[in-house]
This record gives structure tokens, C-alpha cells and sequence, in this order.
């Protein structure tokens, strides 16, 4: 049941990438997929063929835009879920990254979701720290 060769994928609303930290921070609904090496937005909606995902055998791997979000897992920190009340509607989880150590939040359209997301990202962070993200890559892989 897994949308192969990503762990999950669906839309979650975040910060413009652009905007993030600034005053005038700016949210938008994307598309994310969740492989066993990083979460990105852009990539993975073109592979959509009848519920199943495609990847073309000339392109090891898709990349992310400039203005998308590309955070590899073994940059997480901590993910946990949150009720943070200055956030847009929706259903938050919190990542924390070495790089951004304030944290980054996504917001799911339904608190199931959004648990799904945790779970996913926390068992991919756990793989990765027990360095077997090549067996993880072997089990979505094509």
C-alpha cells in the first residue's frame, strides 16, 4: 500500500520557503513526498499513474525547485506534533533540523494525517540512525 518509491506523499501547508522567518511569513499548499533519504516538496505528483507511482528508469533521483523545501533525514533532529495557536488552520507537526534548530512546522488538512506524517518521518529517522537507510532504500525502491 506504500505510493513506491516514497514512504508517503500527499499536500501539506507551509511557509513559502522564501518567506520563512520573516515578518511577513506567507503559507501555501504543497505537494511533499517522503523517500527514505529526505522529505521535498515538487517532487513525486508526475509519477501519478491510476494510484501508482512511476519513477522513469532515466532519472535516479527527482530534484526539488529552489523555492521548495528539501529536508534530508539525517538533518532531523526531533519531529513531534503541535498545537501552536499563532499557526494557519490545520493540524501541525513540528520538524527541528540541524540547520533550521528553530524548527520548521507543516500544517495536514486532518489530525490523522498529520499523525501519519510523525510516524513516518520518526520511523525514517529511526532507520537512518541505525545507518540502514540502503534497506529502506532496497524495500520502496523500483
Amino acid at each position: 500500500m506504500l505510493p513506491r518509491p516514497y514512504l508517503r506523499v500527499g499536500h501539506l501547508k507551509v511557509a513559502r520557503f522564501r518567506s520563512l522567518g520573516t515578518v511577513k511569513e506567507s503559507w501555501e499548499r504543497q505537494w511533499f513526498a517522503l523517500d527514505a533519504t529526505r522529505l521535498a516538496s515538487g517532487i513525486g505528483r508526475q509519477y501519478l499513474r491510476g494510484g501508482a507511482y512511476v519513477l522513469p528508469k532515466n532519472r535516479e533521483k527527482e530534484e526539488p525547485g529552489p523555492d521548495e523545501y528539501e529536508i534530508p533525514i539525517k538533518d532531523i533532529v526531533t519531529i513531534d506534533r503541535c498545537l501552536e495557536l499563532a499557526l494557519p488552520e490545520g493540524f501541525g507537526f513540528w520538524i527541528q533540523t540541524n540547520t533550521h534548530p528553530q524548527g520548521l512546522y507543516f500544517l495536514s488538512e486532518t489530525e490523522e494525517s498529520a499523525d501519519a506524517w510523525v510516524d513516518c518521518l520518526k520511523l525514517c529517522h529511526h532507520i537512518t540512525v541505525l545507518n540502514h537507510t540502503q534497506t529502506l532504500n532496497e524495500i520502496l525502491g523500483p
